[in-house]
């Protein structure tokens, strides 16, 4: 009898067959689930923090593009008509703009910027008429800028402006913005 308890006690049954221990296919499934359910948790937070991290970027961007066309209209008297005016002007002037591109196409979910630095720049201002003006050639006195950017969290445009920008009225006559590059 003591030889078959020594059996037992060294994992073998009676015929000397080794038992085997593991996991069962319950055990490795819920397993494999908890595992999936950490990865999405993680993949949800990350994709989260680059949303956030992308609207500020592009956020920031749009301010700096916005004081950039205020401090234009400082030395130069007047709103820039075109983001050009800043992007080609010399270093040394206060409105030099750089590290910023401008997109010649609205943003949209259709049309999303490549970085979080790709902006739209609309020009601002009254026509010869009462009603806004829609068309570059139709802002007869520029009144101010509007810089939209794209906000990553929320999938929406974003508005940064400085001057008078729609929907105002300037004594009789609306204002508009037109998209300029």
């Amino acid at each position: 009898m003591g030889g078959r308890i020594d059996m037992i006690l060294n994992n073998t049954t009676v015929n000397g067959m080794r038992k085997e221990r593991g996991f069962t296919i319950v055990e490795l499934l819920i397993v494999i689930v908890i595992i999936a359910i950490l990865a999405a948790i993680t993949i949800i937070a990350y994709n989260g923090l680059t949303a956030r991290a992308n609207t500020s970027s592009s956020q920031s961007a749009a301010e700096n593009a916005t004081k950039k066309a205020s401090a234009y209209n400082a030395e130069v008297g007047t709103y820039p008509a075109a983001s050009s005016l800043m992007t080609t002007a010399a270093s040394s002037t206060t409105y030099y703009l750089n590290g910023i591109t401008f997109d010649a196409t609205i943003l949209s979910s259709g049309n999303l910027p490549a970085s979080p630095s790709e902006l739209n720049f609309y020009k601002c201002g009254t026509g010869a008429t009462t009603a806004a003006p829609t068309t570059l050639a139709g802002i007869t006195t520029q009144t101010g800028t509007k810089v939209n950017y794209w906000n990553y969290s929320t999938a929406t445009v974003g508005i940064q402006s400085t001057g008078i920008i729609d929907p105002s009225v300037i004594a009789t006559y609306n204002v508009g913005c037109v998209l300029s590059t």
